[in-house]
């Protein structure tokens, strides 16, 4: 009976080191089955954001073209006249001119309101009108481009050529007589400041000397074109 009981228990002695490994085992697979290290993880994530990055943005519409705007510009040409004006040789040369304004537009408000002066107020004969122009200037190589006022006198009303000549000098206008001229016809003159240039064309319909009983119609046209003034727009020493 010892000797049974002793076999016995060797055998269970034998197993139990083997129950226990196989324990171990079926504890290690249990717990590798699922498992995944946070930093193997956390890994993979970032590397499949990198390698695939974020959709690309639909490229943003091409902008609608701007409505194209049209100016109509008129090109200016001064008209010949028969003589240059000339400063007088008994006074002194003109002062520089004090008259500031700040924008091309103010200088064009300027000249409608002296000429707005000038003529009697309601009249059906005159007629008013202004628009963009193309300026050549006389003596500078170059083109700007400016605003002319133009003033059509169809009856006995006095030319406001004169009136306007006045009344820039009085606003501190100096006399540009680069763009002097008289004629039987007309009578063209140039007035500046420190950054702008007035010239004053004024036509008409001129007498015949070869027929004294012709008397011409009454009536004057007058441009006034304003452009900014070039230093170098004067005639060669």
């Amino acid at each position: 009976m010892k000797r049974l009981w002793a076999k016995l228990v060797a055998k269970v002695t034998g197993i139990v080191p083997w129950l226990a490994v196989g324990a171990v085992a079926w504890a290690l697979i249990a717990r590798g089955g699922g498992h995944q290290e946070p930093g193997a993880a956390k890994d993979s994530v970032s590397t499949s954001a990198i390698a695939s990055g974020p959709s690309p943005l639909p490229p943003d519409p091409a902008p609608a073209p701007a409505p194209h705007r049209i100016a109509v510009i008129r090109a200016f040409t001064m008209t010949p006249r028969e003589t240059l004006r000339t400063p007088p040789s008994e006074e002194p040369p003109p002062a520089e001119p004090t008259a500031r304004y700040a924008s091309l537009n103010a200088v064009r408000d300027t000249v409608e309101a002296i000429l707005m002066r000038a003529l009697p107020l309601g009249n059906p004969a005159v007629h008013w009108s202004r628009e963009p122009v193309q300026f050549r200037y006389h003596y500078a190589n170059a083109t700007t481009v400016g605003w002319a006022v133009h003033v059509t006198v169809t009856d006995t009303t006095d030319c406001p050529n004169t009136a306007l000549e006045h009344g820039l000098e009085a606003a501190g206008w100096a006399p540009h007589w680069g763009y002097g001229a008289d004629g039987a016809d007309g009578s063209d003159m140039g007035y500046v400041t420190r950054e702008y240039l007035c010239v004053i064309e004024a036509s008409w319909v001129g007498g015949d000397e070869s027929d004294t009983t012709y008397v011409p119609p009454p009536g004057c046209e007058v441009t006034v074109t304003c452009v900014p003034r070039r230093m170098d727009d004067v005639s060669a020493p």
